[in-house]
């Protein structure tokens, strides 16, 4: 009957909830990288402070030396931040872009199915009304080819929006799959690179 089938709807209802989802995830990675940029920058301005210090005459050797170990730490621990905050830019970049061009896009179908089947249905009470008040069977034959035109077209956006999701959402998990691995490689090995600099 040209209408969306429960199982695409359910789809489209599903896309609605990740776009939210992807919003917050995009806000708090947001705050995060700019955290993890700040937490960089303060490594390697502390990193500079310590060794520039310890190679000043005024402090003796084991002094001198403790502050270049502190130094080259944090200047160490600076870069390990800053390769996290890059992978968590890629993640947050694949949500976005997934965010505001494939689901926007399947969403702008839907929009255009939503004026079809309006006219549709429009159609159909307007023929239904000739029906009831006409005698005049070419103007009634005319608005019978309007309201099938309509429904042909309906059932191809349809179709089509079905088709779109599938898609979508294969394409979604490969990418995202792909994002995640590669962020969560990243973090834990930030954390194994940042306690073998300590040790």
């Amino acid at each position: 009957n040209g209408s969306i089938d429960p199982s695409t709807q359910k789809q489209i209802d599903k896309l609605n909830f990740i776009v939210d989802q992807y919003d917050r995830l995009c806000l708090l990675a947001t705050l995060l990288m700019n955290s993890m940029r700040s937490l960089s920058e303060s490594q390697r301005n502390l990193g500079d402070f310590f060794y520039e210090a310890g190679v000043k005459e005024e402090f003796d050797d084991f002094i001198g030396k403790s502050l270049q170990v502190a130094g080259t730490l944090h200047r160490d621990i600076g870069k390990k931040t800053c390769n996290i905050s890059t992978s968590l830019t890629k993640l947050k970049d694949t949500v976005t872009t997934f965010k505001e061009a494939a689901i926007a896009d399947t969403l702008c179908n839907l929009e255009k199915y939503t004026i079809v089947r309006q006219q549709y249905d429009a159609a159909i009470r307007h023929l239904s009304a000739l029906k009831e008040s006409s005698d005049n069977g070419v103007v009634i034959e005319e608005a019978t080819a309007v309201v099938e035109e309509s429904r042909v077209l309906m059932e191809k956006l349809s179709q089509d929006l079905s088709v779109k999701i599938i898609i979508l959402n294969e394409k979604r998990i490969q990418d995202l799959t792909i994002q995640l691995n590669d962020y969560i490689k990243a973090l834990k090995n930030y954390y194994k690179d940042c306690a073998a600099s300590i040790n």
